[in-house]
């Protein structure tokens, strides 16, 4: 039976193409989270590989870089809760 072909004894084409993206979307998420432990994966044989070599870093380095991820998420969560009110802004000014 080909992908796009309706299964035997079912011949309501809104039946099959709900099964097919059913099947879709689970395949979709199983892909995902195959993804997300493969990154997992391999940040943590980095990181163990990476922890034998000691390095020393510079105090004031780790201290702006402390600084720079709290501004920098604040600006990006800024931007993230005034997103929802961006479509209205755009429906409002007649470009939606």
């Amino acid at each position: 039976m080909a992908f796009h072909d309706a299964p035997a004894g079912n011949d309501d084409p809104l039946t099959v193409n709900a099964d097919l993206a059913a099947s879709y979307s689970s395949f979709v998420h199983y892909l995902f989270f195959l993804m997300i432990a493969l990154c997992v994966s391999l940040q943590y044989l980095k990181r163990k590989s990476q922890a034998s070599q000691t390095t020393s870093t510079d105090a004031n380095f780790d201290l702006f870089q402390r600084h720079y991820i709290a501004v920098y998420l604040c600006a990006v969560m800024s931007d993230w809760l005034k997103g929802p009110y961006i479509y209205v802004l755009y429906q409002h000014a007649g470009t939606a």
